[in-house]
């Protein structure tokens, strides 16, 4: 059974659609947990899932690294699908 690949930082910011400099921040406030190579910073899929769960959402991260359009949109994409009266 082969290993899970590592991401790098630039390929989880990219995946998660946030900013290079919010994941950066996250682990220099030690919240988001990673391994050094090299020197390099890679992530574990499972401490990415953990560190979500710590945050709460996406749409939270989005608003603290300042992406209030992203955030606005997944406001206005959960208004659409909840049933009437839910929100």
């Amino acid at each position: 059974m082969s290993k899970p690949p590592l991401e790098t930082v630039e390929t989880l910011a990219a995946r998660m659609g946030l900013p290079r400099r919010t994941i950066v921040r996250e682990v220099m406030r030690s919240r988001l947990p990673y391994v050094s190579i090299a020197g390099h910073w890679r992530f574990r899929e499972r401490d990415v899932q953990i560190w979500l769960q710590r945050v709460g959402s996406l749409p939270r991260l989005a608003l603290l690294s300042g992406h209030r359009s992203r955030l606005q949109a997944d406001d206005e994409e959960l208004t659409e699908r909840a049933e009437p009266g839910t929100l």
